[in-house]
């Protein structure tokens, strides 16, 4: 975007006292914060340590303006919402004029109205930093505050799971499946091939609904030597969709693999996981490990 504001500043003939670089940054990011009163009014640099810093990137001195604006919804983080009204964060100032290669500082002030229907929520909001100038040659950079009136999403699964574990009580097995010449276009069954399926044993005496989503390799997990990660985790499906334990009973979920017919995924071996969750629940951090070979 900076180079481009500076070519067509040359073309269009813009004199050359405005056709310095022009460029914004900043550290802010995303911040987060649970618990917050109603009624009461916050400062994040106070609430968090963290100042919202813009730094001019740029050859010469910038207004820089900043605002509240409220987020796309595609763009949202799950378990939040739109702030309903920008105006409970502000920006002080909300313009500084900033010198090349130095940086603005602003103080933004949270205060949610003391009214009950705001109780309870998650709200996630904006903040947008730009050049004075919206038109041609303005930039901009966004941060993020999401707050909470009340124990953040994050926190609430936490103590969810938290409380889930302890009515929990099974093993999932085996912690690893190998599949090797597999024929592309073809629908393997993996028992069928390597005598292996997902089993699970519930030592509750209380029935289980389980559910197995695959998943793309996580970096936390070492993967074996010439394995490379799976490209697309909708290969593989599992019969019976979900799994219903009785207490003190064993279970079995087959796998299956279909790996689409295409050059590009000839003598290719992937790895996948196999994640654990509770049926209208959540995932749970139990996993078994899938690695297909793909026959040339």
């Amino acid at each position: 975007m900076r180079w481009t504001a500076v070519l067509l500043a040359v073309w269009l003939g813009v004199p050359l006292a405005l056709q310095a670089r022009i460029g914004l940054a900043t550290k802010f990011g995303d911040i987060i914060l649970e618990n917050v009163e109603p009624g009461e009014t916050y400062n994040l640099r106070e609430a968090r340590q963290v100042p919202f810093i813009v730094s001019n990137t740029g050859d010469a001195p910038t207004d820089i303006v900043v605002e509240t604006v409220i987020p796309d919804i595609p763009k949202m983080k799950e378990g939040y919402e739109p702030i309903p009204d920008p105006t409970w964060l502000r920006v002080m100032p909300d313009r500084l004029k900033v010198q090349a290669k130095e940086d603005g500082f602003f103080d933004i002030i949270l205060s949610v109205p003391n009214k009950p229907e705001y109780v309870g929520k998650h709200y996630q909001a904006d903040i947008w930093a730009h050049s004075g100038d919206k038109g041609l040659f303005g930039v901009g950079v966004k941060g993020r505050v999401r707050f909470s009136t009340g124990p953040g999403p994050e926190t609430l699964k936490a103590e969810k799971l938290k409380k889930l574990m302890y009515t929990l009580d099974f093993e999932m097995t085996p912690s690893e499946i190998y599949v090797t010449d597999v024929s592309p276009g073809e629908k393997i069954d993996v028992k069928a091939v390597t005598g292996k399926s997902i089993k699970v044993a519930n030592f509750a005496t209380s029935p289980l609904a389980l559910k197995c989503t695959p998943k793309t390799w996580d970096g936390r997990f070492k993967m074996p030597m010439d394995y490379e990660p799976g490209p697309d985790p909708s290969w593989i499906t599992f019969a019976p969709d979900e799994l219903n334990v009785e207490g003190d009973s064993i279970g079995q979920m087959k796998v299956y693999v279909t790996v689409p017919d295409d050059k590009a995924h000839r003598g290719k071996k992937y790895a996948y996981l196999l994640q654990a969750g509770v049926v209208k629940g959540m995932d749970l951090e139990i996993y078994t490990r899938l690695y297909i070979s793909v026959k040339e």
